[in-house]
């Protein structure tokens, strides 16, 4: 999974930070019912998963001070407080391994990286890099959290492809990478997929993150996902994998009717 922004309003939350369902603001309900409505999709989706051998986190795991809409959109600002929040929703899975890959520096800190105060929250054996390639039952994952868009939505494919041609001459040419079979990336919010049929893979993984930020409504473009991606490995090779979307009514844009 990725991008669980905890800290900011609409980012992945556990109930204790909730906000109040007694009240009567608009807006805060609207927080509170988006709060409550992820958490209980993604413990659920996660009770009928487990049990999870690995887990791999794709950065931006919380959101930071906000400093550029001035932590009006912020649950909390304190740091720590929300390393605490991303370790319970790391925690829950219940993995004994866990890969983080760190995220962008806007989100998880310039002068140092924030992301690092998860580590020891953490239950099971835990792991953070900035670029990582893990192999899992002869398929060698290539695991990082940024990638690069495209405001048009042919164009969205072209990073992931690159990302690929990349890996390729920097293995067949350097011997400084492995040779990746499946490429992950975070960063965007929407989940696309490319590849040679048994050849390779490359996917950006959809957000834990729900609608609401000033910058994806106001400034961004493009369709937004909701959740995460689920690998399995038979025993007798390979992998089959699939994404597991969140869709709620209450993204869905309203109509004024004047």
């Amino acid at each position: 999974m990725s991008d669980t922004h905890c800290g900011h309003v609409a980012g992945l939350t556990p109930p204790d930070w909730h906000y109040n369902h007694a009240t009567t603001n608009p807006r805060v309900m609207a927080v509170y019912e988006q709060q409550t409505a992820m958490w209980e999709w993604y413990t659920r989706r996660i009770d009928e998963l487990k049990p999870i051998d690995y887990l791999f986190v794709l950065g931006d795991l919380v959101d930071g001070s906000g400093k550029r809409s001035g932590g009006t959109e912020q649950r909390t600002t304190d740091g720590n407080e929300q390393a605490a929040m991303a370790a319970e929703c790391i925690n829950y899975v219940e993995s004994p391994r866990v890969l983080i890959t760190y995220g962008t520096p806007y989100h998880v800190g310039t002068d140092q990286d924030q992301e690092d105060a998860v580590i020891p929250l953490l239950n099971g054996k835990a792991e953070i890099h900035s670029h990582a390639f893990v192999d899992i039952n002869g398929i060698t994952f290539d695991l990082k959290h940024f990638v690069a868009s495209s405001s048009i939505p042919h164009g969205k494919w072209t990073p992931l492809v690159k990302d690929k041609v990349w890996n390729t001459v920097w293995h067949a040419e350097h011997a400084l990478q492995p040779k990746s079979d499946v490429i992950c990336r975070g960063h965007v919010h929407y989940h696309i997929d490319a590849g040679e049929s048994d050849s390779w893979r490359a996917m950006t993984c959809p957000a834990m993150m729900g609608f609401g930020s000033k910058y994806g409504k106001r400034i961004c473009k493009g369709v937004v996902h909701v959740g995460f991606i689920v690998f399995d490995f038979p025993e007798e090779g390979g992998y089959s994998w699939r994404p597991e979307l969140l869709r709620l009514e209450l993204h869905k844009a309203p109509v004024l009717k004047w």
